[in-house]
């Protein structure tokens, strides 16, 4: 099952030509079976058409906890983004958080592509990049301190650098998260 997964994958993002297919396997693998939360989407014939994978777990920054919960692999074919299965693997994830650490807050996020940023900007609020001047200090030294566990990440530029990139990308311009622009910016999106 896990390949299979890990091949569905690849009809969505490419690996960069550095990257050892059998290490990428091997690293999804890892991510999948230490996560918290997989759905898996089938169609009537069977097959793999989406997939969600969750890592969620409690941190403590500065004396203070909090819940970091990353949507880790979200990959749905065009055909199946229809209806409410993303949004009840979501709403599910979200109730699993509450009831396994009740009163914390909660935190998501994490390195992704545009498409990402423009779905999450889409079901939360506030939505932070790389020195959101709306942080307070003590959100801005958390989430430094998680985005520098992620592999590629330049604290200087806010950018990570992707081991994959999008098969299809977007091929034309968001008119924004929520109507427009002002919060895009090259420092938010991943780099291909």
């Amino acid at each position: 099952m896990l390949r299979a997964l890990w091949r569905f994958r690849l009809t969505h993002v490419a690996l960069k030509p550095e990257v050892d297919p059998e290490a990428d396997f091997l690293s999804f693998a890892t991510l999948i079976r230490g996560g918290l939360q997989s759905w898996v989407l089938r169609g009537e014939d069977g097959a793999i058409h989406g997939m969600t994978h969750f890592i969620a777990a409690e941190r403590c920054h500065d004396g203070a906890r909090f819940v970091y919960l990353l949507p880790e692999y979200i990959y749905i074919d065009p055909a199946y983004r229809k209806g409410f299965s993303l949004l009840g693997s979501a709403l599910r994830m979200l109730w699993r958080c509450l009831r396994r650490w009740p009163r914390l807050p909660l935190y998501t996020g994490g390195p992704g592509y545009l498409s990402g940023y423009l779905m999450l900007c889409q079901i939360a609020d506030p939505v932070w990049l790389w020195r959101d001047p709306r942080m307070s200090r003590w959100q801005a030294e958390a989430f430094a301190s998680i985005a520098a566990e992620h592999p590629g990440w330049d604290a200087n530029t806010g950018i990570v650098t992707m081991k994959t990139r999008p098969l299809f990308p977007r091929s034309c311009a968001p008119t924004g998260p929520r109507g427009s622009l002002r919060s895009l910016s090259p420092a938010s999106m991943g780099r291909a």
